[in-house]
């Protein structure tokens, strides 16, 4: 499921590159494809560091760029509060998996917490994190669907219009188990698998070109896992302390537990369901870009 859940991220990474791309480029004679692969080529190589520590300090200009490119939107954007009319139970379920997608900034503790020098500071580190990226995209989705309401785009950086949508990509745009990878043999094989998935995650981007159904079906199908039911499962096979009903603290961690369960479980499916009704509803109505398409101007 990690590996899937990789593959779907390096996809919507690469749909952002093409989107990124065609805008920043601004040539619609240019076959789309041509983007779509320039961004899978630069995401395979920034991959190729066989450990974190080798490019931490991407993380960084990362968060430097990112923080930069999302006020573009919030201060260019035309006000329109009111929501859409007409939306259905897949549009709201589907909106609702966007932001567990958001918030799940805890699915790659495992790798990181691996390679930390004192893995004992994980939890100031995951709290950290947590709590910067709640604030920043708290924030940043709340004050940009204000201004911007039902007309946003998707991604958000479209919602400012042509121009600066271009200058916020300018701004955004500057694993296995094996740790130290030292032979030619150890090198190739590590290539090969990054290679593969790479170009998974290309053909999922080309295939499901849609930037907030992609989203959508990667919350449902595997964040939901890391983000809720694996956590729950966690607490009762492996923290929980005697028997469910012991004492205050057991019932009550038992109930939240649970109910934190049953909900990742409720989204899996229902959330996959809708994910699935508003990619094929896109297609339908024409709303939606074609798979493997040539043509810039569906970029736009």
């Amino acid at each position: 499921m990690f590996v899937l859940l990789l593959a779907f991220t390096t996809g919507s990474h690469v749909l952002t590159g093409t989107i990124a791309l065609v805008y920043i480029v601004d040539a619609p004679t240019i076959c789309a494809l041509v983007w779509g692969i320039a961004s899978g080529v630069l995401l395979f190589l920034l991959a190729l560091p066989p450990s974190f520590h080798e490019f931490a300090i991407l993380g960084y200009i990362d968060f430097a760029s990112i923080s930069s490119a999302s006020s573009g939107p919030i201060a260019s954007a035309a006000w329109s509060l009111w929501p859409p009319e007409g939306s259905d139970f897949s549009a709201c379920l589907s909106a609702c998996t966007n932001i567990v997608f958001a918030y799940s900034f805890a699915v790659g503790q495992f790798s990181f917490m691996a390679e930390m020098h004192d893995p004992e500071d994980f939890v100031k580190s995951i709290v950290s994190l947590g709590l910067i990226e709640i604030i920043i995209y708290t924030l940043t989705g709340s004050l940009i669907y204000a201004f911007v309401g039902a007309n946003v785009s998707s991604p958000a950086l479209l919602s400012a219009g042509k121009l600066v949508a271009r200058v916020a990509f300018g701004f955004a745009l500057p694993d296995s188990s094996v740790r130290f990878v030292d032979t030619p043999r150890a090198w190739a094989i590590w290539t090969g698998l990054i290679a593969l998935l790479t170009l998974i995650s290309w053909i999922i981007a080309e295939a499901i070109p849609i930037f907030n159904g992609l989203l959508s079906l990667m919350a449902s199908l595997f964040v939901t896992g890391f983000t809720f039911y694996f956590p729950a499962l966690f607490w009762f096979s492996l923290l929980r302390e005697g028997r469910w009903y012991d004492g205050w603290k057991n019932i009550c961690l038992s109930i939240l537990n649970g109910i934190i369960l049953w909900m990742g479980l409720f989204v899996l499916v229902a959330g996959a369901y809708a994910s699935v009704q508003v990619i094929i509803s896109g297609f339908r109505t024409g709303n939606m870009r074609r798979p493997f398409t040539c043509a810039s101007s569906q970029y736009t």
